[in-house]
């Protein structure tokens, strides 16, 4: 559970970053090249430094090769999206994902939703909401089309890396799916009638990124194949509090009385939701 906690927090370092390197006009493909690219090089040196670098031959292909597209469709969806909505939107409705990923779990896996952890779900959902605001009539078409595509890999990816369980390393997952995000973007510029250049700082915020999701995309494998996805996906809800806090920083977004008691009932559906966890747990072993 603190691995996923740890996860999401980068995530919201990354959207930000994604944001601030496109307020000039930039390719969203050549955005997903450098940021697929800059994670498997990452990878790579460091299985190289630290003598694993057995742990990036995939042994499942076609489980990884599925977790690899839902990945692409992610970072392409977000990338697109956190530009053409505004951000605080953009957590409101990806805030929707643990909700899927729920879904198909009890559907595609059979996992049982307590009346306990369907009650925090709805919490914490209400508390997303509350905390954040609803903006109708912000953004665009795109946008809305482009975060679904990502909700709907994000929600998907859980569902194969939860089904792929301990048997494959994070590192083989992970390796394909920047691999394959590079190679897509890389695709996807040629492509694309008008790309667009880019200037060395916006490079470098996108390289950062890449790194950033990298590890990110790493705890949160590491998490969601030590617990059930309904747990890990619930931890999501605390990125409006750490998105608030980069609000504050970056924008001066002074955080409301609803953002401030949608946050208390976010944390204490997340923390009720732990303990359940961990009291299940014992009781197993």
């Amino acid at each position: 559970m603190l691995t996923a906690l740890i996860a999401y927090f980068i995530w919201v370092i990354y959207d930000t970053a994604i944001k601030f390197g496109q307020q000039t006009p930039v390719s969203p493909f050549l955005v997903m090249a450098i940021v697929g690219y800059t994670g498997a090089i990452g990878l790579t040196a460091f299985a190289v430094f630290a003598r694993v670098l057995p742990k990036l031959r995939p042994t499942r292909w076609r489980e990884q090769g599925c977790t690899a597209v839902c990945a692409a469709s992610i970072t392409i969806g977000n990338i697109i999206a956190v530009k053409h909505l505004p951000l605080a939107l953009y957590y409101v409705i990806f805030f929707t994902s643990p909700l899927i990923v729920a879904v198909l779990s009890a559907v595609l896996k059979h996992e049982i939703l307590t009346p306990i952890k369907i009650a925090c779900l709805v919490a914490g959902f209400f508390g997303t909401i509350l905390a954040i605001g609803v903006h109708g009539g912000s953004g665009d078409i795109i946008g809305y089309l482009a975060i679904f595509v990502g909700i709907m890999g994000f929600s998907l990816r859980a569902i194969f890396v939860r089904h792929m369980g301990k048997t494959v390393t994070s590192e083989s997952t992970q390796i394909l799916c920047n691999l394959f995000a590079g190679t897509g973007g890389v695709l996807g510029f040629l492509l694309q009638p008008s790309g667009g250049g880019i200037g060395i700082m916006a490079f470098l915020i996108f390289a950062f990124a890449g790194t950033l999701t990298l590890l990110a995309s790493l705890l949160y494998f590491r998490a969601i194949q030590n617990t059930v996805s309904t747990n890990v996906a619930q931890l999501q809800y605390t990125q409006v509090v750490f998105g608030a806090l980069f609000g504050y920083i970056f924008w001066r977004d002074i955080p409301t009385w609803n953002l401030v008691v949608g946050s208390v009932i976010i944390i204490a559906s997340g923390m009720f939701l732990a303990s359940q966890a961990r009291k299940t747990k014992n009781a197993v072993e």
